[in-house]
Order: C-alpha cells, then structure tokens, then sequence
C-alpha cells in the first residue's frame, strides 16, 4: 500500500470514530464560553477537561491521532491558540496528510475538533 493510501485508511477510521461521538453537550459548551471569560480562561488550558464537565468525552485514540479542541469566537480568534497554517502545511514536507475538522456552534462562536494525519511527526 502507497503512502497516499495508508494516510486515506488512517483518516477513514478516524472519520467512523469521529461518527461514534456524542457532540450534542458542545452546543451548551459553545453557549457558555461565549458568555464567559472566566470559563474561557479555563478552557485554554485545558479543553478537554472543561469538555468534560460539559458531557463531552474524547476518546483516547483520538488524542493519541493528534486531536485537539478550540472555542473560536466570531472575530476567528481561537482558543486556545492555533499555530500558523504555514507551519502546519510544511510539517509533513512532501509527505501525504489530512485534516479533520469538524465545528459544532450555536453562534457567534463554535467549538472546533482538529487533528491532522501524517505518515510523520
């Protein structure tokens, strides 16, 4: 199997697990880091635990893929921060990748799921 479809495999499972999640408790989530500064603050450092409180589970073979959790406001600020895109494009150099991204909001904001699939680190 080619480089180009072992990163396509990896990123289908990860989609059937994503599938399997229970996003609905990262609507009120969305709600309350949009009302709140405080809980803002404590999100940054750490999502999933605050996601958690919320109802939300990642499971660990999706940490393990790389995934990750941001608030993004409506002035596309994220929290906590994203590194540049640039850097994220060159990472891989000439190495097959995918993102995946699912955002789930009630608006102005939403919460975004992130991980990247590389064949390297």
């Amino acid at each position: 199997m080619g480089e180009e479809e072992k990163i396509l495999e990896r990123t289908k499972k990860v989609l059937e697990e994503i599938a399997k999640l229970d996003l609905k408790p990262l609507f009120e989530l969305d709600r309350e880091l949009a009302a709140s500064p405080q809980l803002r603050a404590e999100f940054i450092k750490d999502p999933f635990s605050v996601a958690e409180k919320y109802g939300f589970k990642m499971p660990q073979n999706l940490k393990d893929e790389g995934f990750h959790m941001h608030w993004i406001d409506s002035n596309n600020n994220y929290y906590p921060a994203e590194g540049s895109a640039i850097e994220q494009l060159q990472k891989s150099g000439t190495k097959p990748w995918t993102r995946v991204e699912v955002r789930i909001g009630t608006a102005p904001g939403c919460i975004a799921l992130c991980g990247v699939q590389r064949l390297i680190v």
